[in-house]
């Protein structure tokens, strides 16, 4: 009689959760057919010199019918998570030449840059209603993406989501493809980064360290230079800003010359650098300036997040990124509902062995990185990694 209970209480219960998820699908197939309103983060109006918040504006009053138009080969997306990147400074001014490798973002529209989002429909085969994507995305809360080309199924969810937009998505790639593959390092080699707790600085000098290389890095803080010496390894690091002669100070740290430069800042730290390189040293040009801290320790990379709430905080947190307001790589969380299994570990480190790095890097490789290489200065091989390339305006880490 008992096993007989028991059975009955499963069957019962089994019924249950299936008749549920059945409702829950009916109630998402009529979402789906309705107009909704879409929280969008929208550019007010072309900027001149460094962004503010007032900038950028955020409505609740456009609409979107969650079904995509008949015969289209776009996918419509939920998102939910979105990446604060400084080389979005660049598309929020007016952009003269037709060559750049992006267009303006447009006055009174919604601005856009890499994200996760689930997908809701899609008319690209490719993607199926319930996969999990990162890629380019619009600031808002629904999007159309009919360049399906720039967004990416993702395959392994045992890490949260929101490292797609940091270590697994484009920083991630643009450090691991600007150190391996253009300044091809080899073990004992003399490694400088410049705004080395920044996205892709950082995460540069802890490869370097794996590798063996001797690194110092500099940062715009006193805090930030603790970091990199006591959380990321570094050998030695620097406040630049307290350096008068900063030539004098590399040759301080390094006496025998610089054989690799990751360059992240530019002005007068790059011409510094450019006298104290060694013959047939590498320097790979990087304009990510956004930042996220790692810790390194025992050989593994470790991986930390600054995380706000809500699209409405958007416009703050990508300003923050040059006011070097944020401790981590900075995201903006706008929908928890598919990582909700997963949100307790997104305040852990993610701890990876090297090879496991490697491996999921190099899954999602040709995606992001331009490369110029082969320019020659003073034995010097110059190239460039990076979605853009560094501003005029001046880098506040």
């Amino acid at each position: 009689m008992i096993h007989f209970t028991i059975n009955n209480i499963l069957i019962y219960n089994i019924y249950y959760i299936e008749n549920l998820n059945s409702e829950k699908k009916k109630e998402k197939k009529r979402v789906l057919m309705a107009e909704v309103k879409n929280k969008q983060v929208l550019l007010r109006d072309y900027v001149c010199g460094y962004p503010k918040e007032s900038d950028m504006y955020v409505t609740t009053t456009s609409t979107l019918n969650l079904k995509l138009p008949q015969g289209s080969n776009g996918v419509l997306v939920k998102n939910l998570y979105l990446s604060c990147d400084p080389y979005m400074r660049n598309r929020m001014k007016k952009l003269l030449d037709p060559t750049y490798y992006a267009e303006s973002f447009k006055p009174n529209s919604p601005i856009s840059g890499f994200g996760v989002a689930e997908v809701l429909e899609s008319g690209d085969l490719k993607f199926k209603e319930g996969d999990l994507v990162w890629g380019i995305t619009g600031w808002e809360q629904y999007s159309v993406i009919n360049a399906t080309e720039s967004v990416f199924k993702i395959h392994d969810t045992d890490v949260p989501l929101s490292y797609y937009a940091g270590i697994l998505g484009m920083p991630g790639m643009t450090a691991y493809a600007g150190f391996y593959e253009l300044c091809s390092p080899k073990k004992g080699e003399y490694v400088f980064v410049s705004a080395a707790s920044g996205a892709v600085g950082q995460l540069v000098g802890q490869f370097a360290k794996l590798l063996g290389c001797y690194v110092v890095g500099s940062a715009g803080t006193k805090e930030k230079v603790d970091l990199l010496k006591n959380k990321f390894g570094y050998d030695e690091a620097f406040n630049y800003k307290e350096e008068a002669d900063l030539d004098a100070a590399l040759k301080r740290y390094f006496p025998e010359g610089i054989d690799i430069y990751f360059e992240n800042v530019g002005g007068k730290m790059l011409d510094a650098v450019l006298l104290n390189m060694r013959l047939n040293a590498r320097i790979a040009v990087c304009g990510m300036i956004s930042q996220y801290n790692l810790e390194y320790p025992e050989g593994k990379i470790v991986y930390v997040e600054d995380v706000v709430q809500g699209l409405e905080n958007a416009p703050a947190a990508l300003v923050g990124l040059f006011l070097g307001r944020n401790v981590g790589k900075q995201i903006v969380a706008i929908s928890h509902e598919l990582d909700e299994a997963l949100s307790k570990e997104a305040a852990k480190p993610i701890n990876m062995e090297q090879k496991d790095l490697d491996n999921t890097l190099k899954k999602a490789k040709n995606t992001i990185i331009l490369c110029l290489e082969d320019m020659v200065l003073r034995n010097v091989l110059l190239t460039g990694c990076s979605t853009s390339w560094p501003d005029k305006m001046g880098a506040t880490h």
